[in-house]
């Protein structure tokens, strides 16, 4: 979900600014909402866990639910409805200017080295919050796997 997620609230988010500095703080803004969410989100479901383990579940849908009703109070008039149009020097400096082409085109091998670390990071840090709360299941009990889990969660936000 999160493959998805991200790139349709930006490309929202796009739409609704427009590129720029509103832009740029909008997306902030919105990061700042997502971790907030999270964390709520995982604990309300530590609490719910101690009542029911299926409120998970409906504390999920719901939440789906609210941000369905969200998307549909977004007015349309206010949406970029063509892409933003860029001179065409810039179009033809795209591979150039950013992306992959600067960090693997740069001389700077701390640049590639950083790169390589925060690569390494994040697929080691994706496996272990599954791996964390198996441990902390088998540790403590099956009845505390969703409290321990969602706790992990808050820590990590």
């Amino acid at each position: 979900a999160a493959g998805v997620f991200a790139p349709a609230l930006a490309a929202l988010t796009l739409g609704l600014t427009g590129p720029g500095d509103g832009f740029s703080r909008r997306i902030g803004r919105n990061e700042m909402y997502n971790h907030a969410g999270n964390a709520s989100a995982a604990m309300l479901s530590g609490i719910l866990s101690a009542w029911n383990k299926r409120a998970v579940f409906w504390l999920m849908a719901f939440n789906c639910f609210c941000s369905l009703v969200a998307v549909c109070f977004v007015p349309s008039a206010k949406l970029q409805q063509q892409p933003p149009v860029s001179d065409s020097k810039k179009e033809k400096a795209v591979g150039s200017g950013g992306g992959l082409g600067s960090l693997f085109g740069s001389r700077n091998q701390s640049l590639r080295v950083f790169a390589l670390c925060l690569a390494l990071f994040h697929l080691a840090n994706a496996a272990m919050l599954p791996l964390v709360g198996q441990k902390l299941a088998a540790v403590y009990g099956v009845e505390h796997a969703t409290m321990l889990t969602s706790s992990a969660i808050v820590g990590a936000q």
